[in-house]
């Protein structure tokens, strides 16, 4: 092995380190520009790494900021998924930031291969959609200013799940259109603008093949609200027209309750 590559090896080794320590004893890491991963290819493989240790994945996380931008994914994991109405234990998570998604339940497998799947064999796959919350977190210390590949390195900041109401998929739902929401507490309602990711079967349709789905595989597509900060003791409750509703909350006296 050459000195670039074994450099690149140590680099993607000490930042999984990094992320795993972190997320064990509740920290946050400072990351200097030497730590970066590279290229794309970099930050999966520290990615891979540092999920290693959350245990059984449920899933993936898919998302982009625009159509014209590729795609990205992170994996979802059964110890960080919650059902709808779960009290959660404030330390939990560090950040707290919740998103109104609209996820998918996979009802036939869909294999990783070289050709691209169409959008009708995409949703012909699919048996339910329904509403959940993200919990958005990060690892570094400087989020949210942090680069691409280190989000991309960090589960693309996510905590966690929070699942909802659901119903069996519907090929026709208007999800460019979906009228979402999230309530904090006492609150009013924030309205959602619609997902920056485009079409959400498109993203699966990337999804699987590149990765490859199974029957049973969740998958989530993206926030329609944007992210909302929720204080402890409080709860929150997100609304999707159509499919129903997903509520949380923050206490900091409370058990996790996992699904």
């Amino acid at each position: 092995m050459g000195k670039s590559n074994t450099a690149r090896v140590a680099r993607q080794a000490n930042l999984a380190e990094a992320l795993i320590s972190a997320a064990a004893n509740g920290e946050a890491v400072q990351v200097g520009a030497a730590s970066e991963p590279a290229t794309t290819d970099e930050a999966y493989r520290v990615q891979s790494a540092f999920s290693a240790g959350f245990g059984k994945t449920i899933g993936w996380k898919v998302g982009r900021k625009s159509p014209e931008v590729a795609p990205s994914c992170a994996p979802l994991f059964r110890s960080r998924t919650y059902q709808s109405g779960a009290s959660i234990a404030t330390d939990a998570f560090r950040l707290w930031r919740l998103e109104t998604e609209i996820a998918f339940r996979v009802a036939r497998d869909l294999p990783a291969r070289s050709q691209a799947y169409s959008r009708s064999e995409t949703a012909a796959a699919l048996g339910e959609m329904l509403v959940c919350f993200e919990v958005v977190d990060s690892r570094f210390a400087q989020w949210p200013e942090i680069s691409p590949l280190l989000s991309l390195a960090d589960l693309m900041s996510h905590g966690g799940m929070v699942l909802g109401d659901t119903i069996p998929f519907d090929p026709s739902f208007d999800f460019m259109g979906a009228k979402v929401g999230i309530r904090i507490g006492e609150e009013d309602e924030v309205e959602g603008m619609g997902n920056p990711a485009g079409d959400p079967i498109d993203l699966i349709a990337w999804l699987a093949e590149k990765r490859g789905l199974k029957a049973g595989d969740l998958v989530t597509t993206g926030s329609y609200t944007g992210m909302n900060a929720l204080l402890p003791g409080t709860t929150a409750t997100g609304t999707v027209v159509g499919i129903g509703s997903v509520s949380a909350r923050r206490n900091g006296d409370a058990a996790a309750d996992q699904s």
